[in-house]
């Protein structure tokens, strides 16, 4: 704000210099003329000219003074802007929060520039339009919420290049936790100060969801009067948005057999199936389209560089928003040295949004399977079918031939030690009554540290007291009964069951395979947490096998890690498998071990359940990322993060979130390679409909609380004219008013002094009174 018009300025400085110039004028020289009285005048002057003097001067510097006063308490707009009361009392913080989430990337529809871009150039517009008495916070929405000026800072210049630097993010909006660290910070700051928060967004479905509610935060600065928040309106159009939002292989680990005379391992011929899945959003929904899906291949060892597999398309119905595509991956584009490490990529055509058009998913290409096997060792020949051990049946169906890519490997009860369990990917117990506690203490943590453990029970004892370290120690929280069932009549396998990741590829045959098994006895799970999956269930819905995570008895798994159940379609981070058979292997237990179903449950059972142990290491951007045991760093190899470097802290996770997608190379601490880590953008940020002002006004509403959702303390702001805007929410006085009232005391002093230095006394003017007095 300034003058309305420049003259009115000018004239104000020249009444200024009127008494001046009144003074100078009467101070002029005139030529003297000398007469007989003026000799007795003369000596008076001479005596009180110092006084006068005196008395004119302070005059004249209260008329000067009164009038400067009235034009400062006028100007007061103008004196801001020149830094004269910048940083007194009745200053105004605005923080301004913009939307960096991965739907700001949305580009217009002219191609020219993104939301982001929109929104950057209004919050320069917005902090030229403030005075310097004025204070600047800024934050923005990528999760979590960045502060990046706060507390609010006098520096619009800092925080105007600030803005420029800022960059959009793969991951969602966090509005509920920029809105807390403004509310924070508002109840730190000074109370006399007016707070102004300025949204810049597009409130599309991926930045704004409205069916999340947002925290009181701002109630009680609203309720003292001293905040307002200004919007961006909703985009009212919205574009169409193609995203991938999965990629799963079938298998999350590729067993390649044996390596060649050279090292190197071949798929000669094999093959890999992969699912895409996709999702679109916006008014494009409605019509017919098509997406072209690349899948490619990565190898750690090749820099990022993918090299393209196949591709498929994917043709839209009208009305159509998911899709799924089933492509086939060359097993030959995974010829790989030893130790090195792979990832498949999914790849579409470019849309308004590019931020959510790959995806990224590590696999694992190993020789074999290394496989504990703990039972008790059998003196002598091969046993009668009869006699045949649990250990010796699961040997027979995971290595049924020497060309499967299975190594197993005898481990004897009490030469368990860390060392054999580092060398292993799974660990299959049929005694686990000989497991003191220190065993299965390293069992426990074997399986923390991303290993598969498979447990059934031994068919010698009566009373099973080891169930409880096993749950102990392998943080289960179940309680598995002490001794066994016997059915009168062998349960049988329900025909339907339930749909598990571990079994997805048997799931269409599953009903054939269980249908001859019959059980006898059995050591049921009576209480386990919701967290476990039932793989095979019996006719009366009681769990026959179960997989949980090891510790998620315990408490809630952290978002982001491993929480493996094998119920689902994977885990993003390894964090460890239990797998438990509530039957011992052994015939007077059940049929299973010479039924069809024996060695392809085995063999899923070990093939996903190493997968799903080790985990996809696939996380989504916004928050710490899990690293591989004993990573100590990890290297952006590829995507928005490459060459991006960042430490592994002691628990695994990086200390800092990972708002970018890319993947990542994990290194130990004497630089060796522990594996690809990838993070994909959260495809939930990417949902571009559009929302209704309405809609939006309440959800932002919520944030004020319930005495104040009616009020006008949230507006919509004209990203056009923002700087307008910003003037009119400008709650402070254009005049001063302790300039005022100091104008007004200078003219009290002024009146008092003139009639006290004028020296003029009531009897020294004639009047009717003392006329009479004369006359007497």
């Amino acid at each position: 704000m300034t003058f309305l018009h420049a003259g009115i300025a000018l004239a104000g400085l020249a009444c200024v210099a009127i008494p001046i110039l009144i003074h100078l004028l009467s101070r002029q020289r005139r030529k003297p003329i000398v007469w007989g009285a003026m000799r007795f005048l003369l000596e008076a002057y001479r005596k009180q000219r110092r006084r006068l003097q005196l008395e004119q001067l302070l005059l004249l510097a209260a008329r000067c003074l009164l009038i400067l006063l009235l034009g400062a308490a006028i100007a007061r707009p103008l004196l801001e802007r020149a830094g004269v009361f910048a940083g007194g009392a009745g200053t105004r913080s605005v923080y301004i929060v913009i939307d960096n989430a991965l739907a700001s990337g949305v580009r217009d529809a002219d191609e020219t520039r993104t939301a982001l871009d929109r929104h950057k150039a209004s919050a320069a517009a917005l902090l030229d339009a403030l005075a310097p008495g004025d204070r600047a916070a800024l934050i923005t929405l990528g999760a979590p919420a960045q502060t990046i000026v706060l507390p609010p800072s006098p520096d619009i210049g800092a925080v105007r290049a600030l803005i420029e630097r800022i960059e959009p993010t793969d991951a969602a909006a966090d509005t509920p936790g920029a809105l807390r660290r403004i509310g924070e910070e508002i109840g730190r700051a000074d109370s006399s100060d007016d707070a102004l928060v300025v949204i810049l967004s597009d409130f599309l479905a991926g930045s704004a969801d409205l069916n999340q509610p947002l925290p009181r935060a701002l109630e009680s600065a609203a309720a003292d009067g001293r905040l307002r928040i200004l919007a961006a309106e909703p985009a009212t159009i919205a574009r169409t948005n193609v995203q991938v939002t999965a990629l799963e292989p079938l298998r999350p680990i590729i067993l390649t057999g044996a390596p060649g005379p050279d090292g190197r391992t071949t798929l000669t011929g094999a093959s890999e199936q992969v699912r895409v899945q996709l999702r679109r959003t916006g008014p494009g929904v409605a019509e017919r389209a098509v997406t072209t899906v690349r899948v490619g291949v990565t190898h750690a060892r090749a820099g990022g560089a993918p090299v393209q597999a196949a591709r498929v398309e994917v043709r839209w119905a009208p009305g159509q928003s998911e899709a799924t595509a089933g492509v086939v991956v060359d097993g030959a584009l995974l010829t790989l040295e030893a130790g090195a490490h792979a990832a498949l990529i999914a790849e579409i055509d470019q849309d308004a949004l590019p931020g959510d058009n790959v995806h990224r998913r590590p696999v694992q290409v190993r020789d074999a399977l290394r496989i504990g096997l703990v039972d008790r060792r059998r003196l002598g020949g091969p046993a009668r079918i009869d006699r045949m051990t649990g250990g010796e049946w699961v040997r027979l169906a995971l290595r049924p031939g020497a060309a499967t890519p299975m190594e197993m490997i005898d481990v004897l009860p009490g030469a368990l030690d860390a060392a054999t369990l580092a060398s292993l990917d799974a660990l299959v117990i049929t005694r686990p009554d000989l497991l003191d506690d220190d065993g299965w203490a390293r069992v426990g943590r074997f399986a923390h540290a991303g290993g598969l453990v498979l447990v059934a029970p031994p068919a010698e004892a009566s009373v099973h007291l080891w169930s409880d370290a096993m749950s102990r120690e392998l943080g289960l929280g179940w309680r598995i009964a002490r001794e066994p069932t016997t059915f009168d009549t062998p349960a049988r396998l329900a025909d339907e069951q339930p749909r598990s990741g571990a079994l997805a590829l048997l799931h269409a045959e599953l009903g054939e395979l269980v249908r001859p098994v019959n059980i006898h006895r059995a050591l049921p799970v009576d209480e386990h947490p919701p967290g476990a999956s039932v793989l095979l269930a019996l006719n009366d819905g009681a769990a026959w096998m179960l997989a949980a995570a090891p510790g998620s008895g315990e408490e809630p798994a952290e978002p982001g890690a491993g929480s493996n159940s094998m119920g689902g379609s994977g885990a993003t981070s390894g964090g460890g498998l239990v797998v438990y058979l509530a039957s011992a292997l052994a015939l007077d237990w059940t049929d299973l071990p010479a039924k069809p179903l024996m060695v392809p449950l085995m063999q899923e059972i070990a093939r996903q359940g190493v997968g799903e142990a080790a985990g996809a290491w696939s996380q989504t951007a916004g928050a710490t990322i899990a690293a591989p045991q004993r990573a100590a760093d990890l290297t952006g190899v590829q995507g928005h993060v490459e060459n991006l470097a960042l430490r592994v802290d002691a628990s695994g996770r990086t200390p800092d979130p990972v708002r970018r997608s890319g993947l990542f190379l994990a290194r130990d601490d004497a630089g060796a390679s522990r594996g690809l880590v990838a993070v994909n953008p959260d495809t939930r940020a990417g949902r571009t409909d559009a929302q209704t002002a309405p809609e939006v006004m309440g959800w932002l509403n919520q944030t004020l609380g319930a005495a104040l959702s009616n009020t006008n303390s949230v507006r919509w702001l004209d990203t056009d004219a923002p700087a307008a805007a910003l003037g009119a929410d400008d709650r402070r006085a254009s005049i001063s008013l302790p300039l005022l009232i100091a104008a007004l005391l200078v003219a009290l002093a002024e009146t008092v002094m003139a009639r006290f230095f004028s020296h003029a006394r009531a009897e020294d003017v004639p009047g009717p009174r003392t006329a009479g007095r004369a006359a007497a």
